[in-house]
């Protein structure tokens, strides 16, 4: 070998040691590994995060597996579902303070001809077909108008003969109110005990409150502010208009009427 490389191989050899040296002096100690409990702390952590995010995960994919079927389900029974005529009954005008009835007749194998005559006295009927499940929910609701049903909102369906619902409606505000009509469809998904409600029909229908003959059921829904009004603003201004009429009485008094004598024409002198 050269004697310059041998020269350079001695310097490297002396940088290495002297590195190794002041390393020493500084940490005290050559520089180890990972111990046996850092390694056993990480095992740990790891395994810990597993078994937390593994159940997870699996029951995630379960539900996004599960979710199709479910989706298909719901599709077969909505195929399964039969089809009936609907006829319903609404007021058109109320006065305020009266009250009506709201009718829906679902019928089995009865026509709309047929239906319309079970309801008649009722008013003015209108439908269509709709689809239906062993069990049908109708629901009436609406603003400026008080609904009480007189009928369960849920009834099984029969096949045969007509399923009715029948609400009472009294209206409290005047103008043009809303009534909103739906039937909702009630299916078991795959056997489960929940149901699952699926609107087969809505209509929302106008009335007309007005005030014709109702001023006495006005005044008797809000007689506590008519009698505030009538204490508070109608006898005190009357009280003031007697005072002032009794002041100006009492600042010009009545003069007596003057008396007519009458009195005989006198002669004319010739």
């Amino acid at each position: 070998m050269y004697p310059h490389k041998l020269m350079l191989t001695e310097k490297k050899k002396d940088l290495v040691a002297s590195s190794d040296k002041q390393y020493k002096r500084s940490s005290g100690s050559w520089p180890k590994g990972f111990s046996l409990w850092e390694l056993i702390i990480v095992v740990a952590v790891v395994g810990v995060l597993a078994a937390v995010t593994i159940p997870q995960f699996a029951s995630y994919r379960q539900k996004a597996a599960r979710q199709p079927s479910i989706l298909a389900a719901v599709d077969s029974e909505l195929a399964k579902l039969e089809w009936q005529q609907m006829v319903y009954t609404a007021p058109d005008r109320m006065e305020i303070g009266s009250t009506a009835t709201v009718n829906v007749a679902l019928g089995g194998n009865m026509t709309f001809a047929e239906l319309a005559l079970l309801l008649e006295k009722a008013g003015k009927a209108e439908g269509q077909r709709v689809q239906v499940a062993d069990q049908m929910e109708a629901r009436l609701t609406g603003s400026g108008l008080d609904i009480v049903a007189n009928t369960p909102e849920i009834q099984p369906i029969s096949t045969i003969q007509a399923t009715s619902w029948q609400w009472q409606v009294k209206a409290k505000d005047l103008g043009k109110q809303k009534l909103f009509l739906s039937l909702n469809a009630l299916l078991s998904v795959g056997g489960q005990s929940t149901k699952k409600s699926i609107r087969t029909f809505q209509r929302e229908i106008s009335v007309e409150v007005t005030s014709i003959s109702g001023t006495w059921a006005f005044a008797e829904r809000y007689w506590t502010y008519l009698a505030l009004v009538f204490t508070a603003i109608i006898i005190p201004v009357s009280v003031s208009l007697l005072k002032r009429l009794n002041r100006r009485s009492e600042a010009n008094p009545q003069k007596m009427p003057k008396r007519t004598v009458l009195r005989a024409p006198r002669k004319r002198r010739r």
